[in-house]
């Protein structure tokens, strides 16, 4: 199908409130989501998926998902011209208010879906919070696999599970000195063995 090139305003809010960590900008909403109004509302699309995968739960109201994770979503552009869902087809982009969102917010890290909503961010925004581009989870993205998105959107479970002092939880990659690695003893049984340095040794 052939969608014509229309210029659209963003139809709906920023999802977030006031216990929002993580901040995750797609470039723009899909037709779908535009019509839904909603993120990411497009079945062929895989980012509700990645993310019930990522924090090992079903997904059943998705909104309610996001506070309670305390993620925030929204957009890199407020508007643009745009044919249906492409987003090789944008151009006149128009920046949402960023800065704006944050700076009242307790986010201390922010994620881009696909390579456009990351250059833009990086042309436009200026946070003064670190960015981290994450692939899209757009079915046009084929060459990644679903066990593939997964394994990148896994930094996202990190820092949303920061507690107030914003301490990481401690994870396999992010151990101290009380952790314990498994090795084989001389018998071939495992054992732990303490860290004596806040990094794990190289094994």
């Amino acid at each position: 199908m052939v969608h014509k090139q229309e210029k659209v305003t963003h139809p709906f809010p920023p999802l977030c409130d006031s216990e929002s960590r993580v901040l995750i900008l797609g470039s723009f909403p899909s037709a779908v989501s535009r019509e839904q109004g909603f993120y990411y509302a497009n079945r062929t699309n895989r980012f509700w998926p990645v993310l019930s995968e990522v924090f090992e739960e079903e997904i059943t109201d998705r909104a309610e998902f996001c506070h309670r994770h305390h993620l925030a979503l929204w957009d890199v552009i407020a508007s643009c011209t745009i044919s249906g869902s492409s987003d090789a087809s944008i151009h006149d982009a128009v920046p949402n208010p960023i800065a704006d969102l944050v700076k009242d917010l307790p986010v201390k890290k922010i994620f881009t879906t696909g390579k456009l909503a990351y250059r833009l961010y990086e042309r436009y925004i200026d946070c003064g919070i670190e960015v981290i581009g994450l692939p899209s989870t757009s079915s046009a993205n084929a060459r990644m696999s679903l066990e593939d998105l997964v394994s990148e959107y896994r930094k996202i479970r990190i820092y949303a599970e920061q507690n107030a002092e914003g301490n990481l939880r401690r994870t396999a990659e992010d151990t101290t000195a009380d952790y314990r690695r498994t090795v084989l003893s001389e018998n071939g049984q495992r054992k732990r063995e303490p860290f004596l340095s806040g990094c794990p040794p190289e094994i």
